[in-house]
């Protein structure tokens, strides 16, 4: 896109070729000659805005980087401490504030989902290490077992996605949202109850399950890849 900017006494007219980067944002370079100073030293000011100039555009997909860099953090903080739990909750505000503007900006966008679904990715890995580093699941060997069957199941699930659909995504279906809200909830009602009630890792485990192997049936029976499919009921 050629953005085109007039000249006067205080601008220059100049040519400049934005690339929109999977429809998410574009640069716009609006130049402003600094009275009395040659070209080469003129000020040159950078505005990232959407395609009809609302300058959050960006938001979004900087909150999902956020989050990425929020749930790393939280293997530094002992889970004891209250910062731990502030910590934890920014991250879940945060998948709801990038989701939530992006429909309200008008922004949603491949590379939008692409940067959710791997921020989901690393935060589930998080708490997943989190849970298996606790000493009252290590006792514990069936369980262990399952969970590595689920894990493998989401590294199957993500192999297929990366092989036959040159997607690099989770799909976004209910039983999927379902099992990511389990997840998130469970270090804080252990944080809360410590030990975590029997019932909430079996809800916990069966949702796990189930949305996986759903997600498996959806990628191997499905000839295109639609990353906001709400089940295997739906059709693309």
């Amino acid at each position: 896109m050629i953005q085109k900017i007039k000249k006067s006494n205080n601008e220059i007219h100049t040519h400049q070729i934005i690339n929109d980067l999977q429809e998410d944002w574009k640069l716009s370079y609006v130049v402003f000659r600094t009275p009395g100073l040659p070209y080469p030293e003129q000020t040159i000011k950078l505005i990232f805005s959407g395609r009809d100039g609302n300058t959050l555009k960006w938001l979004p997909n900087a909150l999902s980087y956020c989050r990425i860099v929020l749930s790393l953090s939280l293997l530094f903080v002992e889970r004891t401490e209250a910062g731990f739990l502030l910590l934890y909750v920014a991250c879940g505000l945060t998948d709801w504030a990038d989701g939530f503007l992006a429909r309200k900006l008008n922004c949603a966008t491949a590379l939008g989902a692409r940067l959710d679904s791997i921020a989901d990715i690393v935060f589930s890995f998080v708490v997943l290490y989190l849970i298996f580093s606790q000493e009252w699941l290590n006792q514990n060997a069936s369980l262990v077992v399952f969970i590595l069957l689920i894990i493998g199941i989401r590294v199957l699930n993500m192999m297929i996605t990366v092989l036959k659909f040159r997607q690099w995504n989770v799909i976004h279906t209910i039983g999927n949202k379902m099992t990511g809200i389990a997840l998130f909830l469970f270090l804080p009602i252990q944080f809360i109850f410590n030990p975590v009630p029997p019932f909430t890792v079996i809800i916990l485990l069966v949702l796990a399950l189930g949305s996986s192997l759903e997600e498996t049936c959806i990628l191997l029976f499905s000839a295109t890849y639609d990353v906001n499919r709400k089940s295997i009921l739906h059709r693309i």
